[in-house]
C-alpha cells in the first residue's frame, strides 16, 4: 500500500472523527428540537386535540395511560360502569414512560383534575427513560413536548448519547444488526431441532431453558423475532435502585403528590412469563424493589403476574389480549380498586 492510499485512509478517519465530535457538541449544546409544528405530526397532533377535548368533557376520576397493553387490555366503558366513575385510557402504541410522563404532565393534568391515575407497563419500562423516544415514537413525544422540554431532553435523550447511540442513530444497518442476528439464530435453531433432531423449534428452546440460566427469552415462535427481542433485558437495565433516580418515575410521583391524585402502577402480565418460557431472578428481584419504593413513596402497585389474572386463551398476538381477556382484566382491576377503596377518597397529598 502506497503512502498516499496511506495518507487517504487517515483523512477519512480524521474527518469521519471530526463530523462525529461536531454532531455531538452540536447535541449537547442544542438539546433534541420537538417542532409540534411539523407537518408530519399531523394524526399526532389530532390524537392530542381530541384527547383534550374527551377530558375536558368528561372530567374523569380515574384516567389509564399507557401504551397498546392498554388499549387491547383495558376497557375503560367497562370500568366506568362497574364503578360507576368516569373513566378515560389515554394510549399511544410502543410508548414508554417518556411519553407517559409527558401525557400526564401536559396533557391530563392541563386539562382534569382525576381522583386516580393508573399507569400499565411490562417489565422495567418505568426506569428505562431513553426507551422508544426516536423513530416514530418521538413523533407522539413531539406532539406532547412543550418549550421547556429540559427535564425530557435530560433523562430521555441527552444522558444517553454514547457511541452506541450514533452508531445505531446515523448507520441504520447497525441499528438492524439485533433483528438480523436473531433471524440468523432462528433459522439455526429450526435446521438443528427439525433436520437432526426432529422436533419442534419450541421443544428446543424449553429443553434447553431447563439446561440453562440466562437472564433473557431462549423461546420464540416462528417467525416472531421481534416479539422474542422485546423480551430480552439486559440485565443492567433490571438494576431498580440504580437506574429509577435517573428516570422520569420519581417525577411522575411528585406530580401527582402536587396535585393530590392517587397513583397506581399496574404490572401487566407477559405470555412469556405466564407460560414461564424466561428466567426472571432478575426481574423478580426488580420488581421487589419497585414494591418496596412504591411503599415508601406512598403509592399503589399492584402486580397482575403476582395474582395470575389472565390465562392463555385470554392472550392474541404477543401481550395483546383477545376480548375475553380484556374484559377479565378490566373486572379484576375493578376489584383491587374496590378492595383498597381507592373509588371514594384522594391519597395523593
Amino acid at each position: 500500500m502506497t503512502i498516499a492510499v496511506h495518507r487517504k485512509i487517515q483523512y477519512l478517519i480524521i474527518v469521519g472523527l471530526m463530523i462525529l465530535l461536531l454532531i455531538y457538541t452540536t447535541d449537547q449544546f442544542s438539546g433534541v428540537p420537538h417542532n409540534n409544528d411539523s407537518a408530519g405530526l399531523v394524526e399526532n397532533r389530532q390524537w392530542v386535540s381530541a384527547t383534550r377535548e374527551k377530558l375536558q368533557a368528561t372530567s374523569p376520576e380515574v384516567v389509564v395511560i399507557g401504551n397498546s397493553m392498554t388499549g387491547y387490555g383495558f376497557d375503560e366503558v367497562l370500568f366506568s360502569e362497574l364503578s360507576n366513575t368516569p373513566t378515560i385510557s389515554i394510549w399511544r402504541k410502543g410508548t414508554a414512560s417518556a411519553w407517559f410522563y409527558l401525557a400526564l404532565k401536559n396533557l391530563v393534568l392541563a386539562e382534569s383534575q382525576p381522583r386516580n391515575l393508573v399507569i400499565i407497563f411490562r417489565d422495567n419500562i418505568l426506569t428505562r427513560p431513553d426507551l422508544r423516544v426516536w423513530g416514530m415514537f418521538k413523533k407522539d413525544i413531539d406532539a406532547l413536548a412543550q418549550v421547556d422540554s429540559r427535564l425530557l431532553d435530560e433523562l430521555a435523550y441527552l444522558n444517553h448519547k454514547s457511541a452506541e447511540y450514533y452508531f445505531t442513530n446515523y448507520l441504520p444497518l447497525y441499528a438492524e444488526r439485533s433483528l438480523w442476528s436473531d433471524k440468523i439464530k432462528f433459522v439455526a435453531e429450526e435446521f438443528v431441532s427439525q433436520r437432526i433432531l426432529n422436533i419442534e423449534v419450541s421443544e428446543l428452546m424449553v429443553s434447553l431453558n431447563n439446561l440453562f440460566t440466562y437472564n433473557g427469552i431462549k423461546y420464540r415462535e416462528m417467525g416472531n423475532q421481534s416479539y422474542y427481542q422485546s423480551t430480552r433485558l439486559d440485565p443492567d437495565d433490571l438494576r431498580f435502585s440504580e437506574n429509577v433516580k435517573d428516570s422520569f418515575l420519581p417525577h411522575i410521583v411528585d406530580l401527582c403528590k402536587q396535585h393530590g391524585i392517587n397513583l397506581v402502577v399496574v404490572r401487566f402480565q407477559r405470555l412469556v412469563d405466564l407460560e414461564r418460557l424466561r428466567d426472571t431472578e432478575l426481574v423478580e428481584q426488580y420488581i421487589a424493589d419497585l414494591a418496596d419504593y412504591a411503599q415508601k413513596h406512598n403509592f399503589v402497585f399492584i402486580d397482575s403476574t403476582d395474582k395470575n389474572w389472565l390465562d392463555r386463551r385470554h392472550y392474541s398476538v404477543n401481550d395483546h389480549l383477545v376480548e375475553a381477556g380484556k374484559e377479565r382484566f378490566t373486572r379484576e382491576l375493578f376489584r383491587e380498586f374496590q378492595e383498597r377503596n381507592m373509588l371514594g377518597q384522594h391519597t395523593g397529598k
